[in-house]
């Protein structure tokens, strides 16, 4: 509905101050838009992973935005502005992820180089830029699977080894090797 809104186009500033659940929270005023149902009690009301919400200000949800489907943000460099979606209407949309069940809202910017998480609750709550934002995205809460929706506006489980095989950005390298999976992860279909 924002890109409809919006000549096509998604938010350009998805800062702390304009994260994405205030832009868009036009479009998300039922709750159950924002919260995972396994997923409904953020950490400061003892929520736990993989099963806690986020909160920010007097918005609750579960699910985050891939940043890499923005249209910019503050400071960006040439290249990773090269990297960046802009618009869901781009060739192969239906592997791009756009909102998965998450451990924050935004701030996500995956790179085929991070790291799996070394143990389940191994999650990155902070805010800003890190190292291993897939950990982000990485919560068991469905059976090693997560929800997501694509820039195609496809919703399907996506499996949390598969998480490294999705076109998160224009520069992602599908071929390339898998990461070293850690232990609990190990056993799961690989992709």
């Amino acid at each position: 509905m924002y890109t409809s809104d919006y000549g096509g186009w998604f938010p350009a500033d998805c800062s702390v101050e304009q994260g994405y659940a205030t832009v868009v929270r036009p479009y998300l005023k039922d709750e159950k838009l924002r919260l995972c149902p396994t997923a409904k009690r953020p950490v400061d009301e003892g929520g736990r992973q993989p099963f806690a919400a986020w909160r920010i200000d007097d918005i609750t949800g579960s699910y985050g935005l891939n940043d890499w489907v923005l249209s910019g943000w503050p400071g960006i460099s040439a290249q990773h502005d090269s990297w960046l979606w802009k618009t869901p209407n781009v060739k192969e949309a239906a592997q791009v992820p756009l909102y998965l069940d998450c451990s924050i809202f935004t701030y996500v910017n995956p790179r085929y180089t991070d790291e799996p998480p070394q143990y389940e609750s191994d999650v990155i709550y902070q805010i800003g830029l890190t190292e291993g934002e897939l950990k982000r995205f990485c919560v068991n809460r469905h059976n090693e699977m997560i929800n997501g929706a694509f820039l195609d506006f496809s919703v399907r489980k996506v499996g949390l080894k598969q998480l490294w095989r999705l076109r998160w950005h224009r520069d992602w390298p599908m071929n390339a090797p898998p990461p070293d999976w850690p232990e609990w992860m190990r056993n799961m279909r690989d992709y």
